[in-house]
Parts: structure tokens; C-alpha cells; sequence
């Protein structure tokens, strides 16, 4: 009796290291981005249809070297479907900062998609949720 649950434990471990050695081999972890700290920054502050929306994405690496080589691209759409959306590029102002002007046509929820490409093929996406009045 001691034998068979020997047996079967020793089967289930065999089982359970199997499928981990082949959940591992079909699904590898992900290869990390280097370690990127943007911020993004709203004008005006309180953010409405009558003026355009000015943002500002300052990029660094973690140990503060600024990021000058990166290609930012935007996409602007509200927060419900129907809208098309509104795209542009971010154009280099000064040391690791780019802006791009967004002229937002209705009030309501937005959410602003941030695309970023760097020299090496990375790309870093993030998403901006903000509400128009």
C-alpha cells in the first residue's frame, strides 16, 4: 500500500515537472525593456475643446540619461467607439523632450495612446486617460 503511494506520488511530480519543463520551452519570459522613465505632461492644465492640447514627454533611462533618438508617435480617440481617431507625430524640442499639439474636437472621455520606437527596435507603448470640458 506504502509502494502504490510512493508510485503515485513520484508520478505526479514527474507529471508536474514535465509540464513545467514544457510550459517554459513554448512560453519563454519576456525580454525586458530597458528600464525607461517617461513623463508626460498636460497644457493647459484643465484641458478643453476651445484650446488645443500641448503635450510634453520628457524620456530618460532609469540612471537619468536622456533618451534623444526616440520616434514618439500619438493617437488621440475618445473613450467610446464611433470617433476616428486623431494622429500625429511629436516633434524634438530640446534634450529628451517631445511635444505634439492635439486640437480635440468634443467633450467627453479621452485617452491618448503614446507609441515609442528607439534606436535599438524597442518600443514602449502607454495610454493617457483624461476628461475634456
Amino acid at each position: 500500500m506504502l509502494a502504490k503511494k510512493i508510485q503515485a506520488i513520484l508520478t505526479f511530480l514527474f507529471a508536474l515537472l514535465l509540464f513545467g519543463f514544457l510550459y517554459w520551452h513554448y512560453h519563454p519570459p519576456l525580454k525586458l525593456k530597458k528600464d525607461i522613465v517617461m513623463k508626460v505632461t498636460f497644457l493647459p492644465k484643465k484641458i478643453t475643446t476651445e484650446e488645443a492640447l500641448n503635450l510634453k514627454i520628457t524620456l530618460n533611462h532609469f540612471d537619468g540619461q536622456p533618451i534623444n533618438n526616440a520616434r514618439v508617435k500619438l493617437e488621440a480617440t475618445m473613450n467610446h467607439a464611433g470617433m476616428i481617431p486623431l494622429l500625429t507625430d511629436a516633434t524634438k524640442t530640446k534634450e529628451n523632450t517631445y511635444e505634439a499639439t492635439i486640437n480635440l474636437t468634443m467633450k467627453g472621455g479621452w485617452i491618448v495612446f503614446i507609441n515609442i520606437k528607439l534606436d535599438d527596435h524597442q518600443e514602449i507603448k502607454k495610454s493617457v486617460h483624461f476628461t475634456t470640458e
